[in-house]
């Protein structure tokens, strides 16, 4: 008898026979509905679940429902294990797992199955002990396609060092290391050739599984324990405990037709459900109601995110919900008011598309035609916007992989715009795309608010040229509205120098709010100040980080050519944001001041505002993070002057040498150091701002453009 025949609404199943549906092998199959969830567990909840498991803990409550009764034609799609999209399977008593898509996604890794087999790994190492603040039963760890070698023992959301890793790369590739292929191939090939960082010995949770389906428990004990390095009572524990885990009961619940028997329904439940557990954003829950909607999206994303062009962008959710406004923009269904045309896609303006807009959709996404489409703007813009020496003005990938949405979703529509022509070509247009990108990242702070005001002018003139003026325009109409700094004028900048070259009045440092302050004017709009662009770009961490990639663009292009942030491969960045000035020469604690400063300099303001200057941008540089860990005595190295744009290396390690010398810092010294660290900071900034293409932008006629 099939489950839920005897007109029950719950059951048991363990958990051997709840993967039995899953795949299918017995009736009825439990599919993935259309609306999904992202997979968001951390590697840390994914081990505590399977530590749970293995002690006998039970898996906890999933609902499911018919696939005849819920919402929609769409709803008959259902997803197999490994996450695709099966439409003629799915027959109309089959099952689609509702709440617990987490709970089974983490089941069936550590079975070798599920749509996470092709980017992790779950192991447990029957070989050594797991650390006693780590509060799991056994050594599980978990490895990925960005880290082969696993994540830390004890802390399974942390990385080895980059040093460790790279290591662990030589002894395993060779020559081959730094190929970014071949460190695929080390994940997805062959287990053996990833042997993981501090593993004695580790043995993958699916090679067991497979074990445990072949073998009695004893069996699987006696294979275990000869493994090499394995350590017999260990490897016997835990064969009991695996048998334990994979026989612990499910409880599974029905979801009535009267709760999913209607799409607006079916969509308030699903969501209401991640309050208490993985929260659905408004963005993941468009997302998932768009690929209900249109199934084939999932195959096509699947295609386009696998493009390495793709993947150093933006992830699959911020590009379908870019085309999809774009779409709403230019076809938008009837009656639709302005908000509801120019704004972000949220799941209640989902549900209102029509034909035209659906239309529209599917050819920008290239459901269409395999000529045009989303794939062929990335490309576009990839090839528009990456560093490169025929595009000494461009972004290097890391920081290409930062873009916020609200930009991405302007970029999306100037390339479909201008779908026809090499645009952004290799000239005018590119530099001033690039430019305008650099000022969004560095200028805008109400980026939602400048992405509604483009969409607007494009909804009130479709036709718009991307030339120098309008982006002037652009920029004046954000400063207008209030929703960006002001850019400093090349006077106004030259006076803000001027001002900051100059010791401070009657203190020894200045407060955040009197630096670059020289050149506030009133002119016949709105009281200009352009310094506190300047204040907010030398101290707001975030902005700092955009500012140093592009300009260490040619250092870090170099330095990482395979580096690919969002594929999987390597979330992380190889570099530090390192402090020329290290932070313990200024940041000390302030009972052990003698070692650093003197008495005058002790009584003075320095206590106070000494972060404001330290961890400004003009002390700041990436640094690969291995060098970072060598510096001698602290010093600069030599031949830093182009890579890191230092103009004076010697005038910094003065500083750094006087107190290794064991002389204390005087308020002469203080003073310098302000002075070196905001002169450099003005020189960054001015790099940005001339060599960035910025003002040749922003002091546009736009007079002549509002004519």
């Amino acid at each position: 008898m099939s489950i839920f025949d005897n007109g029950h609404e719950v059951e048991t199943l363990t958990i051997k026979e709840l993967i039995e549906h899953r795949l299918g092998k017995v009736k009825p199959r439990l599919w993935l509905p259309p609306i999904q969830r992202s997979m968001v567990w951390t590697n840390a909840q994914i081990i505590n679940y399977w530590d749970s498991l293995l002690r006998g803990y039970p898996p906890g409550l999933m609902m499911v429902h018919r696939v005849d009764g819920s919402a929609g034609e769409a709803a008959k799609h259902g997803a197999d294990a490994e996450g695709k999209i099966q439409a003629g399977e799915v027959s109309a008593n089959d099952l689609q797992l509702f709440d617990g898509q987490q709970r089974m996604a983490t089941i069936l890794l550590g079975l070798g199955l599920g749509q996470l087999q092709g980017t992790h790994k779950l192991w447990v190492d029957l070989g050594q002990e797991p650390k006693q603040h780590a509060d799991t039963r056994f050594q599980l760890r978990i490895s990925t396609i960005g880290q082969p070698f696993g994540y830390a023992r004890d802390y399974p959301n942390n990385k080895f060092r980059l040093d460790e890793r790279r290591e662990a790369w030589k002894n395993v590739a060779g020559d081959n290391y730094a190929d970014k292929l071949a460190a695929d191939n080390l994940f997805l090939n062959d287990d053996r050739k990833a042997p993981l960082i501090e593993g004695v010995c580790p043995v993958l949770l699916k090679k067991i599984w497979e074990l445990h389906k072949a073998d009695s428990n004893t069996a699987l004990a006696e294979k275990l324990a000869i493994l090499p390095g394995a350590d017999k009572g260990r490897a016997e524990e835990f064969a009991k405990a695996f048998e334990t885990a994979v026989k612990s009961s499910v409880i599974l619940q029905l979801v009535g037709p009267d709760v999913v028997g209607n799409e607006s329904s079916y969509v308030r439940f699903f969501s209401r459900l991640g309050q208490g557990g993985t929260r659905l954003s408004d963005d993941e829950l468009s997302y998932s109601m768009i690929k209900a909607r249109y199934p084939e999206i999932r195959e096509k994303m699947n295609g386009i995110m696998v493009n390495r062009v793709a993947g150093r962008l933006a992830s699959e959710v911020e590009l379908v919900l870019a085309i999809l406004r774009v779409a709403k923009l230019l076809k938008p269904w009837k009656d639709a008011s302005d908000w509801e045309k120019t704004g972000r896609p949220n799941p209640n303006l989902v549900s209102k598309l029509d034909k035209n807009t659906e239309e529209e959709f599917k050819r920008l996404l290239g459901l269409a035609s395999d000529d045009f489409g989303l794939l062929m703007i990335l490309k576009k813009l990839r090839t528009g916007l990456i560093y490169s020496k025929e595009n000494s003005k461009g972004f290097p990938a890391m920081l290409i992989a930062r873009l916020p949405h609200q930009l991405l979703d302007l970029l999306i529509l100037f390339a479909a715009l201008n779908a026809e022509g090499d645009w952004p070509g290799n000239g005018d247009a590119r530099d001033h795309l690039i430019a305008f990108c650099l000022y969004w990242l560095l200028y805008v702070g109400y980026p939602d608010k400048a992405a509604d005001l483009v969409y607007r002018k494009f909804l009130e003139k479709e036709d718009q040229t991307l030339d120098r003026r309008f982006f002037s325009g652009l920029i004046h109409d954000f400063e207008d509205a209030g929703i960006c700094s002001v850019v400093a004028t090349l006077p106004e900048f030259e006076r803000i120098r001027e001002k900051a070259n100059e010791p401070p009045d009657g203190m020894l440092l200045r407060p955040w709010a009197e630096r670059f302050g020289g050149a506030a004017v009133m002119d016949k709009d709105h009281e200009r100040k352009p310094g506190e662009a300047l204040r907010n770009i030398s101290t707001n961490r975030k902005l700092i980080s955009h500012a140093l990639m592009w300009l260490q663009r040619d250092y870090l292009s170099r330095k990482y050519p395979m580096f690919d942030p969002t594929s999987g491969r390597d979330e992380d960045l190889p570099v530090d944001l390192d402090h020329l000035i290290p932070q313990k020469r200024f940041r000390f604690h302030w009972t052990s001041w003698q070692s650093y400063i003197n008495e005058e300099v002790k009584d003075s303001n320095y206590w106070n505002h000494r972060d404001t200057i330290g961890h400004s941008l003009g002390n700041f540089r990436w640094l690969d993070a291995s060098e970072n860990r060598s510096r001698h005595y602290d010093e600069i190295e030599d031949g830093a002057k182009d890579d890191f744009l230092i103009e004076d290396i010697d005038a910094w390690n003065t500083l750094i040498r006087k107190q290794n010398t064991e002389k204390r810092w005087d308020k002469a010294d203080i003073q310098y150091l302000q002075t070196l660290i905001d002169m450099r900071t003005l020189f960054l900034c001015e790099k940005i701002l001339d060599e960035g293409g910025i003002w040749a932008i922003s002091e546009g006629d736009v007079k002549a453009l509002s004519e």
